[in-house]
């Protein structure tokens, strides 16, 4: 198949595009350098030419960035997210698969949490992604199939950003004897980059129906809080630093818990592969070959 990825320079987007290729997919990677997700005659000129399949993942991914410039994080999920489906119907694309977020569930009441739950986020990354997603099902048409992946807490090495990773991983290779940090007890669906790119090629490979909406969870399937997480860090790196919650790294919008119901996408044949205890030793790994190279 030819596959168009947008946001194919993020951190997904790197990974997902080598898994494709080597799937034997021909992909037509739109890099941000390249191609303005914001001007759709850029898009049309940059991913021309007819297309099986066309993966939306371009994003203000860093929450920092989105707390900051809120408006224009709105702009690129809602107008991007409109262009993208245009460059899909020009490009003659049978499938549209969105990268949504398990965020959209908000305070579910049950766990876990399977894709029929309704939609109530509680944070400004759940209702950018509920606007993409409702956009994304605007789009259907007879021949465009959608769907939407609602990843959850994607981790790896290269990721970078305001995330709790690879903030503790800086501060691990910095030798810090505390780290200040937000919550610690909220536990998280943690999936490896690796896996989360597997969903993505599962997807692909598995269309929904002509004129369909599909919405699947992409994650583990089992959560854990970010003093696990620590720990596992600690261990791997053999290091034990004092943690401090930082009362002014609260964030009230953030829900307690999060576990996905995988078995939509174990039904086309998923399965996650790397654990948490070997995905996080791969990222202190990779994060230390890394810091002694830049060392040279």
């Amino acid at each position: 198949m030819r596959v168009i990825v947008t946001g194919a320079s993020g951190f997904i987007g790197r990974k997902l595009c080598e898994l494709l290729s080597e799937n034997g997919h021909r992909v037509v990677p739109l890099l941000r350098e390249q191609a303005d997700i914001m001007n759709v005659e850029d898009l049309l000129a940059r991913g021309a030419g007819k297309a099986d399949a066309l993966v939306h993942l371009a994003f203000v991914a860093d929450p920092q960035i989105r707390r900051r410039e809120p408006l224009l994080a709105l702009r690129i999920a809602a107008c991007g997210t409109a262009n993208a489906l245009q460059l899909a119907s020009a490009s003659s694309a049978s499938h549209f698969v969105l990268a949504s977020s398990g965020k959209v569930y908000g305070n579910a009441t049950r766990m876990p949490v399977a894709e029929s739950a309704p939609k109530a986020p509680t944070t400004f990354l759940g209702r950018l992604k509920v606007t993409q997603e409702e956009i994304a099902a605007a789009g259907v048409a007879p021949g465009l199939a959608v769907t939407a992946l609602r990843l959850f807490n994607v981790y790896g090495h290269g990721q970078e950003g305001d995330f709790l990773i690879p903030k503790v991983v800086s501060g691990l290779l910095q030798g810090q004897k505390k780290l200040r940090l937000g919550e610690l007890k909220h536990r998280r669906d943690w999936i490896h980059v690796d896996d989360a790119c597997k969903a993505f090629l599962v997807s692909i490979e598995n269309p929904a129906e002509p004129g369909a909406f599909r919405t699947l969870n992409a994650a583990s399937g089992r959560s854990a809080s970010a003093g696990e997480i620590i720990a596992i860090l600690g261990r791997a790196s053999g290091m034990n630093p004092a943690i401090e919650q930082d009362p002014g790294l609260l964030r009230p919008d953030e829900v307690g818990e999060e576990c996905a119901d995988i078995s939509s996408l174990q039904g086309l044949g998923f399965r996650p592969r790397v654990g948490l205890e070997e995905g996080l030793e791969r990222v202190w790994k990779a994060a230390m070959a890394t810091s002694r190279h830049l060392r040279k």
